[in-house]
């Protein structure tokens, strides 16, 4: 996120100069004071040698309840819901060649092959998958894939979605697991079919616990909208999300860095969608 992308940010202009929104439903430091959070951003990334990175929150495993977050004093604090406006949204693909049962302390999470577009894999050597592998002739990519011998795929289908909180400058990111896709599309489609965009509302995230087939509990994220912003905050919103477009798409492995599976991580019934993954 360099300083001239920051130029761009989620602000109403009047000629020429960043205009601040007056009583904003959601308060935003970009809408509230545009300038002062540009001077900050600027003065913060001078001379650093490296520009600023999305922070990551996990969907967490065995049916918790809570999210974990890291303040601002490096301290991870637990909130049973994350509220904010989606900045955006975009499936990707993970494969493991290591199991739940055979990962260790020391894995780092990072997949072994992973498609950032959804369409082609990085590919795996020693697993024979070929870099630029068309995710949709992959063998881990198809159903009965999976290697407890279910219906399901052996390669997860995920939706990662950025969403910027209340009295914050960037958006946190969050990598959705396939049992909880479904619940985010049927939200996405919900606010859709009121014409709503989905930066034009305050979503809140939150968990519930559930079961699969085989009595594995696993923890399924739940949407709904909170508000909706005002004409003039939709219109900053749509124009921050555009100088940050590059930066939330500029997908590394590192991105994926201490996301281990959960356990039972593999559909057993793809019509089922109380199943872990």
């Amino acid at each position: 996120m360099t300083q001239n992308k920051g130029q761009a940010l989620a602000t109403t202009q009047q000629g020429g100069a960043l205009v601040a929104i007056e009583n904003p439903v959601f308060n935003l430091p970009i809408l509230v004071d545009p300038q002062e959070a540009l001077e900050i951003m600027a003065e913060n990334q001078q001379d650093l040698g490296r520009e600023f990175s999305f922070s990551k929150i996990k969907v967490p495993s065995g049916g918790s309840i809570s999210f974990e977050i890291t303040n601002e004093n490096g301290k991870v604090v637990p909130v049973t819901e994350i509220k904010g406006i989606i900045l955006d949204k975009f499936a990707l693909k993970t494969w493991y060649m290591k199991s739940f049962e055979e990962k260790t302390d020391e894995d780092t999470g990072i997949p072994d092959c992973w498609s950032p577009d959804n369409e082609r894999g990085t590919g795996c050597e020693t697993a024979g998958i070929p870099v630029g592998q068309l995710c949709k002739d992959c063998p881990k990519g198809q159903w009965g894939s999976d290697r407890r011998g279910g219906r399901g795929k052996d390669c997860q289908d995920k939706i990662r979605v950025y969403i910027l909180q209340e009295n914050e400058m960037f958006p946190v990111f969050i990598d959705l697991p396939p049992t909880s896709t479904k619940n985010f599309v049927d939200y996405i489609q919900r606010i859709t079919n009121k014409k709503l965009s989905h930066y034009a509302v305050v979503t809140s995230i939150g968990l519930e616990k559930a079961k699969s087939d085989s009595k594995i509990e696993y923890s399924k994220a739940v949407f709904h909208k909170e508000a909706e912003l005002s004409q003039p905050e939709k219109m900053a919103i749509k124009e921050y999300i555009k100088s940050l477009k590059d930066a939330m798409r500029r997908i590394t492995k590192e991105s994926f860095r201490e996301e281990k599976p959960v356990e039972g991580t593999v559909i057993e019934n793809q019509d089922d969608d109380d199943n872990p993954y």
